[in-house]
Formats: C-alpha cells, structure tokens, sequence
C-alpha cells in the first residue's frame, strides 16, 4: 500500500511537469488533447455541442469521440482526422460569415487566434483524441535532462530540478539533521521525534542512517495511525451517527483494522476488497468481516415520521456515491437524477452500482439502541475463550444426556391404582426455584437464609425474618412453575420464635396477580378483602417453638385448574419467623411431575386443561398410539425417559439444571459482549 501512495505522489508530479507552460521554446509544439485542446471545447463550445441534451444544438455533441466525429445531418463531418480543410469544426471558427461562425456572438467571447490555431494543428496532426486524464493509464515519461545530473536521487528529483532550471532557481542545501528527523517524524507518524530519538540520529555516522530512520517510523504503530486519519475522513468514520440524532455508535473496531492494514502493509487490492465486500468472501474471518464497517458508517435515522423504505435509498445512495468519490475518484451523485453531464456516466449506472448495495438486512428506521443492524460482536480473547468453553461444556452435556436417553430401559407397567395417591412436589427448600427473581421489603437483599443451630426442618437451610410491622419476601417469575390439578393443596412450613411473637403469617400466590392470600392470626394485612380469596382468614396463629405446617386449598383461593403458580410470597405483621419447605400436594395424575409409565403420563397429558409440554409433544400425544409412526414413537418414549419417568429423573435434572446453568452463563457473557 505504501507503494501504492508513492505512485499516486509521482503522478501529482508528472502532471504538474506536463503541464501548459511546462514546455521548452525548443520542443515540438505537438498538440495534446487534454492538455490543449479540451480545455477550448470546454469553455467555447460545450454550452451548445456538450452533455446536455437540452441545450445541444443542431445534433452535434462534442464532448464525446464517437458523437465529434460522426457524419453530420448535412452530410458533412465536424471533424475529418488530418484534414482541417475537410472539418466543420475549423470552417466555422474561422469564417467570414458572421451568422455563421461560432461560436455565436451571444454566446460571449470568441475564440482567440493562438485557440482556432490549436485546435487546426490538432486536427491536421491527426485529431487524436484522449480520455479524460483520470481515465487513462499511467504512463512513466522520460527523465528530462537536468543542469546538474549528480543532484536527483530518484526520478522525481530529475522533475523537480528542470522546473528550477526554467525557472532560474537553485536546489536548497540539504536541511540538517534535526530537521529532517523532525519532518520524517511528522510525515510519517504524526508526532515530534523524542529527544533520544533525535540524539539517536544526529549520533549515527553511518551510511544508511536516514533510512533507518524511515524504516523505524514505518515500522511504529503510530504510522498506521497517522495514515488512517485521512482514510477514515473518507469513510465517514467520525460523521454524525444520524438524520434526527447523533446517537450513539461503536465501530472503534474499524479504525483498529484500518490501522493495523496500513502497519502490516496490506497490499491496496486486498485493503480494497475487503472494505467494500469483506463480509461477501467466502468463509470471511472476523477480521474481513470488520473491514466491511467501511460501508457501517451511513447515517441513519429514528424519526418516527420517515418512510423506511426513503431511508433504505438513503443509505444505498450514500454507499453508491462514497465507492465512486474514494475508488473512482470521481462525483457520481449526479446521476442518481439524471444522466451526468461531464462525466462518462449515466443514471442507469449509478443505479446498476446502487444494486449492490441495496441487499443489506439493515433497518430503514433504526431502533436507537446501540449500533444500528446489521453488526457483529466481536469479544475479547477472554471472552472467546470462555464463550468457547461453555460450547464445549453444552456439546459435551448434550451428548451425555442423548447417551443416556439412549441406553435407560423402562420397567413393565405395575398394577393400576384404582384412585391415584397424592404427590408433594417440593417448591421451595434450600434455594428458590430455577430463575425466580427474588424480592421484598428489602428488594432483592430480602432473603435471609440461616443454618442449623437456627431452626431448620429440611435440608440445609431456612429463611428468617424480624420484622415489628409488615414485612415480607417474595420471588416471581420462576421457570419452574406450579400447575395447578383438581383437589390440589398448597403448604409451607413456619416456625414462630415463641419470645417474638408476629401478630399475622400470610401465604401468597402469584399467577399472574398476586390476589391470592391465607393467613394465620390477626387480619392485621390489609392486602385484598377479607374472607375472600385474595384475603382468606385460616384460624389463629401456628404453635410457637415447633415447625408447623400451613396448608391451604388451591380452589379456595381463587386458582382454577390449569393455572400456574410463578411466585410464592411470606408475609408477616411483626416478630421473628422461620419459613421452610413450600409446594403443593397434587391428588390428580396431571397434578404430579413424574410418572411410573408412559401411559399412565399421556393419560394425565391428555386430560391436563392446559398442557405445558414442548408444541411437538403435544401434536405427538394428540395421535392415538396406534396411529403413530416409529418416529413419533421415539420421539415421545425419549421426552418421557429424560422429563418424567419417575426412576429416572434423578440421573436426568441435575444433568438439565446443568445444562440450563451453562447456557445462561454462555447467554450472559454472549449479551456483555459489545457490538
């Protein structure tokens, strides 16, 4: 890429040196089309023989060589090669006729002599005619010869001393050592050389001291920042976010890329291909995908009143006229109205160029939060790593748990229970359901959670609370919800500090409102109305210095069959309570959570108001057993194995809440990753 830019500077050159007045008395007047020649049709005839078919005249257009040179209306040709006595052109600049020459007086000022004698010698050597200057290939011109052959070190120093030459002037000596470090060091990086760094140079007496230098700062990280700084002006990198509001964005990552292309030297066709369609390679890397942030930097909006479909063009036209301005070097927005006027393009151009850029999945409106879509999250290595090793933990999980299914074996059926017996299902223990989100009057600090010797009856721990008015805590939302069956019965168990007696316990239920409550004492909570579902008296107080057990009926309350529980809150007026061990006690099959054979579950399924197995269970369950194909068979036998069946669901929901754990640890990290 360096070499690239050095050529785009021996160009600047070449020009200038090829420029009108650059030449010598003694050289050959020979004609140049865009040097000599363009510049008069431009200023003198354009206006009526040019691009714009409005105002073309007499159907000769002159701007471009098929059109200039083509047999006229009147049988004639504006332009005959090598023979100006032949050409329309030359016959009307320069006859007698004043109604016929041109151009017409009206149109300004007439050609000069020097110009109608340019534009005959033009012809006569053989109307050669050129491309605009920025079409045509580079071509490297002959070293001048020079007063002085031993000063230039390249080729461009040869330029540079004919012009002083010509123009009576002599090179400056060469800066001294300070100075040219300093220069480099601007040049190249943007910043002063150190005083170590310049003490370093003036220190080196050896040959190739200079370049070493130059090496050094191509080789500093700041050298690619220097040289990004004009590159990302073109890319939009630092415009406003918006067409409503600068919001804000991150594409940090771009310039980092940027950066880092000039410091590895990337050569420019890759620099180019990956910016423009990086994302579009195959199997592109992230790298490659970040380089296509070269087109991420259009404005957008978020104005409630824009069309989407208006701001889609936006964008697409914005991409369309930034290639052509950065890659072509040229301003092709013109034609996005109308066919260009100076320029070889035309309107169906601009929008054949438009095609590729108008197949982005990116929003016309954007929703104001973060980066606009499409964008690409790039973690860090830490991240990576870890996000790596949580796939690694889930593919392994999934793979034992399939191996598993796999291999259990299901017992024959028993003999039927004519009435089905009751099951507890143990909501609340040691810890609160899976993803319940805790709460009460201290928020989300509201659980106290104690060990023995503090009273505990089952497993590890229990939850206490001191309060001297109302208190409670509560969690909602969990994932693993209670289902409610006929005949249900919902239970927690209390224990009340017999020397801080509370004046009220409540038990309350959330399915989707919180308006079911029993409580034990004083109507000292004032939550719902009493004696109704959402405030229902159950006697007095539990016997202080034992764990006793509340129990309640689910109907009581007000919860139908079919509802689900998602929340559980422990109230109290007052005084120091223990709370432990919640859940209900299902007397119907479709009320349990495990099952002893796969009939006696599809069964329950079948009858369950509202079923909550995954949409393709159901359909399965639906078909009658005979009906169904060794898929379905297989499908509903594997759910059953790994969900319900009662000897093995100890090996399966430890190994699912495992499963579940990683995945939300992965989901998390996945989520703090920035875009």
């Amino acid at each position: 890429m360096r070499r690239r830019i050095f050529a785009i500077c021996v160009l600047a050159v070449f020009a200038w040196a090829a420029a009108p007045g650059a030449a010598s008395a003694d050289e050959p007047k020979a004609v140049d089309y865009n040097r000599d020649v363009r510049p008069i049709l431009l200023l003198h005839c354009y206006a009526c023989h040019g691009p714009d078919q409005g105002k073309r005249q007499a159907g000769l257009r002159l701007d471009r060589q098929e059109d200039a040179f083509k047999e006229l209306e009147s049988g004639g040709r504006a332009i005959v090669a090598g023979k100006s006595h032949e050409s329309q052109l030359i016959a009307r600049i320069t006859t007698g006729d004043e109604d016929e020459r041109m151009p017409p007086p009206e149109a300004g000022a007439r050609l000069k002599p020097q110009e109608i004698e340019t534009l005959r010698n033009w012809v006569d050597q053989g109307a050669v005619w050129k491309g605009h200057w920025s079409y045509l290939k580079i071509e490297r011109p002959e070293l001048p010869a020079v007063s002085d052959g031993l000063w230039p070190r390249g080729g461009i120093d040869y330029f540079i001393l004919r012009q002083l030459d010509r123009s009576g002037l002599k090179p400056s000596p060469p800066a001294d050592k300070t100075t040219l470090i300093r220069r480099l060091s601007f040049d190249l990086t943007g910043l002063p050389p150190t005083i170590a760094e310049v003490d370093s140079f003036l220190a080196d007496a050896n040959e190739g001291a200079y370049e070493r230098v130059v090496d050094r700062l191509l080789n500093s990280p700041c050298y690619g920042e220097r040289m990004a700084i004009k590159w990302l002006d073109l890319a939009r990198y630092a415009d406003t976010n918006g067409y409503h509001v600068d919001d804000h964005r991150n594409i940090w990552k771009f310039r980092e890329w940027v950066i880092g292309a000039f410091n590895r030297n990337m050569p420019f066709d890759q620099f180019t291909v990956e910016q423009i369609a990086g994302d579009l390679l195959p199997a592109p890397t992230v790298e490659q995908r970040i380089a296509s942030g070269f087109h991420r930097n259009v404005m957008v909006t978020s104005e409630g009143g824009a069309d989407p479909e208006e701001y889609l063009t936006k964008y697409a036209n914005d991409r369309v006229s930034t290639t052509a301005t950065v890659w072509l070097g040229t301003t092709l927005a013109c034609a996005e109205c109308h066919d260009h006027k100076y320029d070889p393009f035309t309107q169906q151009d601009f929008y054949k160029l438009y095609a590729y850029f108008n197949n982005i999945p990116e929003m016309g409106l954007d929703n104001r939060q973060g980066s606009p879509v499409p964008n690409l999250q790039i973690p860090a290595a830490e991240q990576s790593a870890q996000l790596e090793s949580y796939r690694r933990q889930i593919s392994e999980l999934e793979a034992r748990i399939k191996s598993e299914v796999a291999r259990a074996t299901i017992d024959p059926p028993g003999p039927r229970h004519e009435r089905p017996q009751p099951h507890e299902t143990v909501w609340l223990d040691d810890a609160l359901p899976r993803q319940a989100l805790p709460d009460g009057s201290e928020k989300d600090a509201s659980w106290h959670w104690v060990e023995s010797p503090e009273p505990v009856l089952s497993g590890q721990r229990a939850t206490v609370r001191m309060a001297t008015g109302f208190s409670q805590q509560f969690f909602i939302n969990s994932k693993d919800r209670l289902t409610i069956a006929a005949g249900d019965t919902l239970f927690a168990h209390v224990y009340l500090d017999p020397q801080n007696l509370p004046k009220t316990v409540m038990l309350q239920f959330n399915d989707g409102t919180w308006e079911h409550r029993a409580y034990w004492g004083d109507n000292a909570i004032e939550s719902g109305s009493d004696n109704t579902p959402s405030r229902l008296p159950m006697g007095k107080l539990p016997e202080a210095g034992f764990w006793v057990r509340l129990e309640v009926d689910a109907a009581d309350l007000g919860l139908a069959v079919g509802d689900a529980i998602n929340g559980l809150a422990l109230s109290q007026f007052g005084g120091r309570v223990y709370w432990d061990k919640a859940g209900v006690i299902n007397r119907t099959p479709y009320g349990s959570r495990s099952f002893d054979t796969q009939a006696d579950w599809e069964a329950a399924e079948t009858a369950r108001p509202k079923s909550t197995l995954p949409k393709n269970i159901q359909e399965v369950i639906k078909i009658e057993s005979g009906k169904r194909d060794d898929a379905q068979r297989a499908l509903l036998r594997d759910y059953f194995v790994q969900f319900v069946y009662t000897k093995t669901r100890p090996l399966f929901e430890p190994l699912g809440k495992q499963l579940e754990e990683v995945r939300k640890a992965a989901g998390d990290l996945n989520r703090a990753v920035p875009v």
